[in-house]
Formats: structure tokens, C-alpha cells, sequence
């Protein structure tokens, strides 16, 4: 804080405090402007308070604080497509879409978002049913299951993780080609 008729910027440090813990630097002076500055090297995975106290070196100036931030630290996430029937006609289509984490924390929750177009990019609605199974520590898989796709139709899937507190979002897919033949078989 500068107050009115005070030349200069403020000078002292910043007590940054994350989780508890306490770490100061000195108070950076350019012209009438003063910053300080903290990147810790790392954060683990969830939630952490953030805190900042001014203290100045000179009574000039009066000490302050800014109120707590949150910063939630998630995994990356990827997501890839893959779509298998079994060997006989008109039986369901899976669609699977695979969750994968760079760190092993839980595996990823919450959905993925399922989005069909038709051969010529039209949004489609298509019935089925969404299946989750953990694959390890790092990875889920979600199998869409369909009943629905017409014999000798070509359609095209997308899939969107849509994230949740430990993981961030993945983006969309490319677009996945499905075409069944005349006679009810995924080629």
C-alpha cells in the first residue's frame, strides 16, 4: 500500500503461505511499483490455500494481506477411441472410450460424453448404455453399448471426458468412423 503523499514504492517482503507453510521473499521495487513473486517447484495432486501477508521494511507503509485463494492442482488426462462387435450379425456395438491419467492418484471418475453424427455431420440421438470399468490406477474405460446403429449406415462418434476434481477435462476425440454392412456387421 502507498498512501497518498508517500513517493516511492512500498519496499519488505511477502510471506507467501501454502498449506501452512511459510516462505518470504523480498519485495522486487521497479519505479512506484512493488511485486513479489513465489512458484513453488511443485504441488501435490487436490486442494491448496494460498496465502499472501505483506510486511514493510519501512513504517512508511502499512502491513496488508490478501484474503485465501484455493488452487486445485488435477491430473492430465487423455482419452482415446475404439469401437468392437462381437462375430455375428446385428449384435450391439461397444464404443469404448479410454480415461488415462499421467500420475497414478485413483482412477478418473465422472462420464464421458458420447456425441453421434451421421454420414453426412448431422447430430443423431443413439440409445445404448454406459458401462465404467477401472483398468488400473492411471486409466478407466467407458464402453457405450448399442442396439440402435441401422444396418448399411455410416455414423461417426466423438467422445469428451468432462473432467472431475482430480482430473482436468480431456478434449474431444476425433471423430470415430463406424459403418455397419447390409447385413448388420461392424466393418
Amino acid at each position: 500500500t502507498n498512501p497518498a503523499g508517500t513517493p516511492g514504492a512500498p519496499p519488505g517482503t511477502v510471506t507467501f503461505t501454502v498449506d501452512s507453510v511459510q516462505t518470504t521473499v523480498a519485495v522486487t521495487v521497479s519505479g512506484n511499483i512493488s511485486y513479489a513473486q513465489f512458484a513453488p517447484s511443485s504441488f501435490a495432486l487436490g486442494n491448496h490455500t494460498v496465502s499472501a501477508v505483506y510486511n514493510p521494511s519501512s513504517s512508511n507503509f502499512a502491513a496488508s494481506s490478501a484474503a485465501p485463494q484455493t488452487q486445485n492442482v488435477r491430473n492430465v488426462t487423455s482419452l482415446t477411441l475404439s469401437k468392437s462387435q462381437a462375430n455375428q450379425p446385428n449384435a450391439p456395438v461397444n464404443i469404448t472410450a479410454t480415461v488415462s491419467a499421467n500420475v497414478a492418484f485413483a482412477p478418473p471418475s465422472n462420464a464421458v460424453t458420447f456425441t453421434f453424427t451421421d454420414a453426412n455431420g448431422n447430430a443423431i440421438n443413439v440409445a445404448g448404455t454406459i458401462t465404467e470399468t477401472p483398468l488400473s490406477s492411471t486409466s478407466v474405460a467407458y464402453v457405450f453399448t448399442t442396439s440402435a446403429l441401422t444396418a448399411g449406415a455410416t455414423y461417426h462418434v466423438t467422445a469428451h471426458y468432462i473432467g472431475d476434481p482430480n482430473f482436468d477435462p480431456a478434449d474431444p476425440t476425433a471423430p470415430l468412423t463406424i459403418v455397419i454392412s447390409s447385413s448388420g456387421r461392424l466393418t
